[in-house]
């Protein structure tokens, strides 16, 4: 039977642990969020200008005006709600992590807190999931075909959250608008045959 032992290098000291702190804190917890921000930020703003234009150019066509509105609300909708979960998870780290790096004796804080952050991060993941399969019929589609197990039971879950929000949709644009978003989920869902 061997034992093997890790022990500190005997260069290691205080101040790399600091530097370790704060490197970890600021540069995989911090820059990633400030990063995160910028860019979905970016993303809303070009999101809502398209739609602008797209009402702006389909004035006449009022139905397929609403329904572009609608997917382009959806998926502004789910952009921010990704970030904040991004947000709240990760930057309650970073904070920690660079606390310890400017005093030490707050390591406290990270025994008593380590644990709750780690689940933070693994309840973003699993919130991700969520939010994609709540407000995409096109990811529960793609989920059902990409993962064949059980694949008759998804895909008759897909198509019925698929009918559900068809429905809502109908309601809310008219007959018209349904055509075309029907149209559209007929050329997603068309089975291969030849392979």
């Amino acid at each position: 039977m061997h034992v093997y032992s890790l022990e500190q290098p005997p260069w290691w000291n205080c101040t790399w642990e600091r530097a370790n702190f704060w490197i970890t804190g600021i540069l995989f917890k911090i820059t990633p969020c400030i990063l995160l921000s910028v860019f979905m930020t970016m993303l809303v703003q070009l999101l809502l200008e398209a739609g602008r234009r797209r009402q702006r150019m389909m004035r006449d066509r009022t139905n397929a005006s609403s329904l572009n509105t609608l997917y382009t609300d959806r998926t502004t909708k789910m952009l921010v709600l990704i970030m904040l979960v991004f947000l709240v998870t990760e930057l309650p780290q970073g904070a920690l992590v660079i606390a310890l790096g400017i005093e030490p004796t707050v390591v406290f804080l990270h025994e008593h807190l380590g644990d709750i952050l780690d689940l933070l991060s693994l309840i973003n993941s699993t919130v991700n999931f969520v939010l994609y399969v709540a407000m995409s019929s096109e990811f529960r589609q793609q989920f059902a075909l990409t993962f064949d197990v059980c694949s008759i039971a998804l895909t008759r879950l897909c198509a019925s959250v698929t009918s559900l929000t068809r429905r809502r949709s109908q309601s809310a644009n008219g007959y018209a608008a349904a055509l075309q978003q029907d149209t559209h989920f007929d050329l997603i869902t068309e089975p291969v045959t030849n392979l």
